[in-house]
């Protein structure tokens, strides 16, 4: 293993019990509204730049894509320029572009997908104290991991609704390709094809293109595997919505066995929280309260800064309330407000 992945068994027992209490909370059809709508006016500024940087990642990843179908050659410099950037902002900004991708419910592209996947592993790698040249790489690899579609038909890649048999067989070959377009590439890190071709390798060996299991799969494109479940259940589909980022970890985490690297699956729930900073939240009293912080020890229990009535729709006084703090236990039952489908 290339990162420090150690937990104690206290650690494991607590995390599985609060996801197991999240279920019982949980009504699984709530969403949460996008972060463009409740933003906390003292983060607005660093939130618009966060917006900025992401569009930049998806213009600079679709002119990648466009390159590679015309059988040009990847502009690398530019990938890795709006990478090292992301990564500027992240390290200091984390919390805010964590937020940005998580709370928005829409219609994903092709490229929003990578760029997420992209974000959500430097943070991932943030999390887990990786040094910021392999936090970098994670960014890469995230960004090119399904670099291998531009070698598959249009008409496969634009189907509405399910893949047939054979349809789903040219689909799985993007690893492969990905990684020949990728191993040609001066000047890429070695983990940056390894990322493309193992991300859909599973830890029991049921994934593919070669049916890896456990430590023969990359660090990594292990963290690639975690990550494009994770965005690919939090957003729609053309056959199917998404489900709330809470209930996709708590899915994730019944399947840690056989998918996912366990120790691995943990450290990226702590590091996604199961109330992102941002999401609005409705108590059983109607005043709607703002996620601000959350309990590292109490995923299911933030804090949260208390400003509106929903029921007279009125403000009301701000206070931030910690839900972990035994005096606010009669505030446990909340609802996530349903997400508006304009997104992000």
């Amino acid at each position: 293993m290339l990162l420090n992945l150690n937990t104690s068994k206290e650690d494991e027992s607590l995390l599985a019990r609060q996801l197991r209490e999240l279920n019982d909370l949980e009504d699984l059809q709530k969403y949460v509204l996008p972060l463009s709508d409740c933003v906390v006016p003292t983060t607005a500024s660093k939130f618009n730049q966060a917006v900025e940087l992401r569009q930049q990642v998806e213009q600079v990843l679709s002119t990648a894509y466009d390159e590679l179908r015309q059988g040009r050659q990847l502009d690398l410099a530019a990938v890795d320029g709006v990478i090292a950037a992301t990564v500027a902002f992240m390290e200091h900004q984390k919390e805010i572009m964590l937020a940005l991708v998580l709370l928005g419910q829409y219609h994903e592209t092709t490229y929003r997908h990578a760029s997420h996947v992209a974000i959500l592993l430097m943070a991932f790698g943030f999390s887990v104290g990786a040094p910021i040249d392999q936090v970098r790489t994670l960014g890469l690899g995230g960004l090119l991991h399904d670099v291998g579609i531009t070698r598959i038909t249009v008409n496969v890649l634009q189907k509405i609704g399910r893949l047939t048999a054979r349809e789903r067989s040219l689909m799985e070959l993007h690893c492969k390709l990905g990684f020949e377009l990728l191993d040609q590439l001066s000047g890429l890190p070695k983990e940056v094809p390894l990322m493309a071709l193992q991300h859909h390798e599973r830890y029991n060996g049921s994934g593919y293109p070669k049916k890896l299991f456990r430590d023969h799969i990359h660090d990594f494109a292990m963290m690639t595997s975690i990550v494009d479940t994770f965005s690919a259940m939090t957003n729609e589909r053309s056959w199917r919505g998404g489900v709330t980022p809470s209930l996709a970890l708590s899915k994730m985490l019944a399947w840690s066995q056989s998918r996912f690297h366990p120790e691995l699956l943990q450290k990226f729930i702590r590091c996604v929280g199961i109330y992102p900073v941002g999401t609005l939240l409705r108590f059983r009293n109607n005043l709607l309260g703002l996620v601000v912080q959350q309990n590292a020890g109490r995923l299911l229990y933030p804090v949260v800064k208390i400003f509106f009535d929903a029921v007279n729709r009125v403000p009301v006084p701000q206070i931030v309330i910690n839900l972990a703090d035994p005096r606010h236990r009669g505030d446990i039952q909340w609802s996530v407000l349903r997400s508006q489908k304009n997104g992000v």
